[in-house]
């Protein structure tokens, strides 16, 4: 999945998830943890796809989002149905002063939606904020 164009784009690549790669732990039928953490998407059983990668390239540099903040983020499901249309809120965004830049990512799901903006300050990751519980 790529967001943007000209000076700032990203790219957002998926992959079906592996389970002999995860430890998994369920209180009794329903999927409590992924490697022992707390995990956002599909809540109570396993979730289908993993991000195996996020890059942003802000004016012709690479930046690389660290696996850690993303690591537990999974079935990203970018578009949704509203009314008979589809739609989209993720985007690129950035500060007055040009020093922050917040990739935007919104992922609604029937069970288990949660939004995640990735923080880039003066080009490099900063930090990421996740709002998850919400339909």
């Amino acid at each position: 999945m790529k967001l943007g164009g000209g000076k700032r784009n990203a790219s957002v690549q998926l992959s079906s998830i592996d389970k002999s790669k995860h430890k998994t732990e369920y209180d009794e039928k329903y999927l409590k943890r992924i490697d022992r953490k707390t995990y956002y998407g599909d809540y109570g059983s396993l979730p289908k796809t993993d991000i195996s990668n996020v890059t942003l390239v802000i004016d012709n540099d690479t930046i690389a989002i660290p696996p850690a903040a993303y690591a537990d983020l999974h079935n990203l499901n970018l578009t949704y149905m509203d009314k008979g249309a589809l739609k989209s809120r993720n985007g690129i965004y950035e500060s007055k002063d040009g020093h922050r830049v917040y990739l935007y990512l919104f992922c609604k799901n029937t069970t288990g939606s949660y939004e995640v903006t990735f923080i880039i300050q003066d080009k490099k990751y900063f930090r990421r904020v996740l709002d998850y519980d919400f339909m």
